[in-house]
Order: structure tokens, then C-alpha cells, then sequence
């Protein structure tokens, strides 16, 4: 493991190179904001909080934003949850959700923007604390 330092927009970050080159990983950007994906043969800005529903499709993924608009992305889910923020949670074995945008949770469906989620058995004590964490 090889560490690397350099300033990224005026702040110390410090980057893990794994044993296999082109893989790193960003350490200490917690307040990242957005992301890049790569659609198409370009490259695409997704804030996050704009990101409402992930879907997992095998080795691609689609995300759904609150414009309605959806894109495809080679990466597998567990790859993907690792470099989100906090604010999304696995709630599926093909669905992450942007707990922000949770409307609202009956029975087993989590009710979001234009979609209702089915929320898997092995992720409802997780998805219950996470919950119980923002109750008023």
C-alpha cells in the first residue's frame, strides 16, 4: 500500500494506492458533495443530493435523479456504496437509496419521489437505526 499527499483545493488529502495500479482510494473527503460518472463517453456531474434511487444491475448500475432523468454506469454495487456519503443506504440486494429523499416507510416499501422500494430482510434492523437516528 502506497500513501500519497498532495492539496486538492487547498485541503491536505491523503490517497491509498492499492498493490493493483489505476485503484485508489480518497481518504479524509467526507465533505465531497458530488461525483463524477462516466455515461455515453462522457463525463457527467451528479451532485448527491440530487441522486434519489441506485439500481443495481449486475456489473451496471442506474441512477435515477430528482430531475427524472436516469443514467447508466459500469460499477457494481458494492463497488458503488464504498465511495458514497453517508446519506445513502443499501436497502436491497439492487437498491441503494438516498435516505433524504425517504418520504416515507410502510410495511416493507420505502415510498420515494416517483418509486416505491422494497426494503430486503437482511437490511431492515440496519435501515430501523438508521431511521431511529433522525427521529424527532
Amino acid at each position: 500500500m502506497i500513501r500519497i499527499c498532495w492539496r486538492y483545493l487547498g485541503k491536505l488529502t491523503t490517497i491509498r494506492f492499492a498493490q493493483c495500479p489505476g485503484h485508489f482510494e480518497h481518504i479524509g473527503m467526507s465533505d465531497q458533495q458530488f461525483g463524477f460518472i462516466k455515461t455515453d463517453k462522457k463525463f457527467i456531474k451528479l451532485h448527491y443530493n440530487d441522486i434519489i434511487l441506485i439500481k443495481g444491475m449486475g456489473n451496471y448500475v442506474e441512477i435515477m435523479t430528482e430531475g427524472g432523468k436516469k443514467y447508466t454506469y459500469y460499477k457494481s454495487l458494492k463497488e458503488l456504496i464504498e465511495s458514497l456519503p453517508n446519506e445513502f443506504m443499501r436497502v436491497h440486494n439492487s437498491f441503494i437509496v438516498n435516505v433524504t429523499h425517504i418520504s416515507s416507510l410502510e410495511d416493507n416499501h420505502l415510498i420515494l419521489p416517483n418509486t416505491k422500494v422494497s426494503v430486503g430482510k437482511s437490511y431492515r434492523t440496519c435501515l430501523a437505526e438508521a431511521l431511529s437516528k433522525r427521529m424527532l
